[in-house]
């Protein structure tokens, strides 16, 4: 008998205003080789077979943009486009509220300016957060790593071999999801990504390869980057 595939829904976060970029525009709305930013990134999960459902969190204001780029690029599998919150985990609890419409199993929450990520990743992680209930890519960190004091002072070092970088998508099985967010309501906490608010709630997170291309578009060195890489795409 052929086990039942676990529907899979995407939160993409795209709620960011991109100060540090010094854009008129925010980034994830920066068109690269004739698509929004936000498009090359949807249309990785869009073409992803396992991916059934995806909602798109964006600022206010910008919610009939990205509807229209969902008209123009054919987006299937967007269901809503909704408006986000003041916080990041505010804006993934906006979106979740919409998302739970279409019942799924396996939540993955990804950075919207992440628009190099690739199918083999998305995959991994989805295997990874039915086996373990919560997966995350992570890369190596290749540099010496160091404390900052007072005054800019190098206070100590931290063990490179024990760090790595945490990448997106990020991957949970609904209960574990639903329960951190719902923890981090009720303790009033804030994380920088969802795989915090996994650990707070006592869940273990499983760490999976990442990929060193899927860069997350935060400075001008990034943008020159990732243009020359979707370039050869």
């Amino acid at each position: 008998m052929k086990k039942q595939k676990l529907r899979v829904g995407v939160l993409l976060p795209a709620a960011g205003e991109g100060r540090r970029m010094g854009m008129n525009v925010p980034k994830q709305y920066l068109h690269l080789h004739g698509k929004p930013l936000l498009v090359h990134t949807v249309l990785h999960f869009e073409r992803c077979e396992e991916i059934d459902d995806i909602v798109i969190i964006v600022s206010k204001g910008f919610e009939n943009r990205v509807r229209r780029y969902v008209k123009k690029y054919s987006l299937k599998k967007v269901r809503s486009v909704v408006t986000g919150g003041e916080r990041r985990q505010d804006s993934v609890a906006n979106g979740w509220q919409d998302l739970k419409k279409y019942f799924p199993e396996i939540i993955l929450v990804h950075d919207a300016v992440r628009p190099l990520i690739t199918e083999k990743l998305i995959q991994a992680v989805i295997f990874s957060a039915k086996k373990f209930g919560a997966a995350v890519p992570v890369i190596q960190e290749n540099n010496t790593m160091c404390v900052m004091g007072k005054g800019n002072v190098v206070s100590g070092y931290l063990s490179r071999e024990k760090m790595r970088i945490i990448q997106t998508p990020q991957g949970f099985k609904k209960e574990i999801f639903v329960k951190s967010l719902q923890n981090a309501i009720a303790k009033k906490t804030a994380a920088t990504d969802e795989s915090s608010l996994v650990f707070q709630a006592g869940y273990p997170v499983k760490a999976v390869e990442g990929l060193r291309l899927n860069i997350k578009l935060t400075t001008k060195e990034d943008l020159l980057i990732i243009k020359n890489i979707l370039r050869t795409q």
